[in-house]
């Protein structure tokens, strides 16, 4: 017990201090950003007000050429009347096809939607491992201590991760994690058993961008189980120590708000390791990632 709580005050102060640290070049960038978002609406004030010079000058030119077409003397006769008549209907209708598209092309020059921002991250999660099945440990004790025929793992460990994110596109996200599960359990007397699982594993999520954003995912990893007992008195042989393939699926919600650099959430995981008996378990873990754009 005492082992566990050194862990988790051990992570929780490497949190801590790497908040602190974050929180700090976050209000750096964001005075940078506010200063740099100040210059660019002054620019494109500016550009908006060029533009609408030009808009004004390009419609007096077409209409000093639309002028001079209609009153020119090349067209007309002193009756009103001329061979060329046909040739100044015909360009005047050119100017003004000429005019429709230029109107058309400045209306659909609109500011284009807002570009989904790519981000990094690490952070940390943790939270209860239930529904542990592993046979092969159980049916070990089982047989060992006849006594306790009926023995079952506690389905309950306590696990603690870190883990690094990345969302490069806007509905698609990868996150690696490493995790590390841990559980004493007394079987009998002063017996002692010590179960634990590390794995490293990485997934590919599917994101719902809004600020409350719901994901979905799998992904696969290697997985190294390991169990040992205090016995003194019976010996107990427990399966050897394994490194396997395994993988999982996930489900969850995370707090995505814009310019925020924390990003918490929590999720849902099934695991399955691909041993000669599998292992399967269900992790709920509650995490922070700290984002950098």
């Amino acid at each position: 017990m005492l082992r566990r709580l050194a862990v988790i005050m051990a992570v929780l102060f490497l949190a801590t201090s790497v908040y602190a640290q974050v929180r700090e070049e976050y209000e750096e960038t964001e005075t940078e950003y506010e200063e740099l978002e100040e210059t660019v609406e002054d620019t494109l004030e500016e550009f908006e007000d060029d533009v609408d010079e030009f808009d004004d000058a390009v419609e007096d030119t077409f209409e000093v050429i639309e002028d001079t077409l209609y009153n020119d003397d090349y067209y007309h006769d002193g009756n009103g009347n001329g061979e060329n008549g046909n040739g100044q209907n015909g360009d005047r209708r050119v100017i003004r096809r000429t005019q429709r598209e230029y109107e058309m092309d400045r209306f659909s020059m609109r500011d284009d939607e807002p570009t989904y921002m790519p981000w990094v991250g690490f952070g940390v999660h943790g939270g209860p491992i239930t529904s542990l099945s592993n046979d092969d440990v159980e049916e070990s004790i089982r047989t060992a201590y006849e006594d306790i025929s009926d023995f079952d793992l506690e389905s309950d460990m306590t696990n603690l991760g870190v883990h690094f994110a990345m969302n490069s596109m806007k509905l698609i996200g990868f996150i690696a994690a490493f995790d590390y599960s841990w559980r004493d359990q007394n079987i009998a007397g002063n017996v002692d058993l010590t179960s634990s699982i590390a794995s490293l594993t990485g997934d590919v999520n599917v994101i719902i961008p809004f600020v409350l954003s719901p994901f979905v995912g799998a992904g696969i990893g290697g997985y190294r189980t390991a169990t040992s007992i205090d016995a003194d008195t019976i010996a107990v042989i427990l399966p050897d120590d394994e490194t396997n393939f395994g993988w999982n699926v996930r489900g969850g919600l995370a707090l995505d708000v814009p310019r925020f650099p924390l990003r918490p959430f929590a999720e849902w995981k099934y695991h399955r390791i691909e041993a000669d008996n599998p292992v399967t378990y269900h992790a709920i873990n509650f995490g922070l990632t700290f984002k950098f754009r």
